[in-house]
């Protein structure tokens, strides 16, 4: 669900006693602070992928040693089926109402995703790593942004805020959304979770937070954004389940 630039595959309690399936899937602004978790941590990833179009992805700062570590979905990455490497990644945090933060741009410097996402594109290893560069000043992100926490091996049915920055109508791609609910197991993969969200193209690689609060705005990334689809009249959304592939590409790329 990355979001073409300018224009490919997509991929975010109602009064009374019953809740509408169409209340719970509309995402929702997020509405705190622009330099304050979690909006801080989460941004537009501008990339060129292997066909040669420029697309926009969500990702997000997530803590590591070497404090340059963003992680986003696989296909905004890796075309798959030995398609090759995306090309001239920019991450830009903390993006509000279409303008750049004062954190500035960050570029990529290598990039983690799994064996079974390049050779066979398997929706449950749709989630990646990018290792970015320090910035003119030698700063790295985490030390501007700060930083998510991230888990695996966490129940698959567990609540989940889900938080992307939606490019296609009714959104443009100016704003961090969210949606949150409980997560189902796919039919036919139970390594990919869904929930029900309206989130569009361009919220591909956005952060699943399990454990999130809402007044602090800190949770741990547990998934990203990988698909959507409308089944039966509601619009839903796809994350691969964090297991230990998930471990091993975080492992991967936490030293720089």
């Amino acid at each position: 669900m990355p979001m073409p630039i300018p224009r490919r595959h997509a991929v975010e309690e109602a009064a009374g006693s019953a809740v509408s399936i169409a209340a719970v899937s509309s995402a929702v602004k997020w509405t705190g602070g622009q330099y304050a978790a979690p909006a801080a941590m989460m941004g537009k990833l501008y990339f060129t992928a292997y066909d040669g179009i420029n697309y926009t992805c969500s990702a997000t700062v997530t803590a590591s040693e070497s404090k340059s570590v963003i992680f986003t979905a696989a296909h905004c990455l890796h075309g798959g089926f030995y398609g090759g490497y995306s090309t001239n990644l920019v991450f830009y945090p903390a993006i509000k109402d279409g303008f750049q933060s004062n954190y500035g741009s960050w570029a990529g410097k290598r990039i983690e995703v799994p064996l079974g996402w390049r050779t066979n594109r398997y929706p449950e290893l749709d989630f990646g790593a990018v290792v970015l560069w320090a910035n003119s000043s030698g700063q790295t992100i985490q030390s501007r942004t700060g930083a998510l926490g991230i888990t695996w091996n966490q129940p698959k049915n567990v609540y989940a805020w889900a938080f992307g920055y939606p490019g296609v109508a009714p959104f443009n791609g100016n704003n961090l959304y969210y949606c949150n609910g409980n997560t189902s197991t796919a039919f036919g993969n139970t390594s990919v979770l869904w929930i029900y969200c309206n989130m569009t193209q361009g919220a591909s690689g956005g952060a699943w937070l399990y454990n999130f609060n809402s007044s602090t705005g800190m949770g741990l990334l547990n998934g990203v954004t990988s698909d959507i689809l409308v089944c039966c009249g509601w619009p839903t959304i796809y994350s691969p389940w964090f297991g230990p592939t998930a471990g091993a590409v975080y492992n991967a790329v936490r030293y720089g």
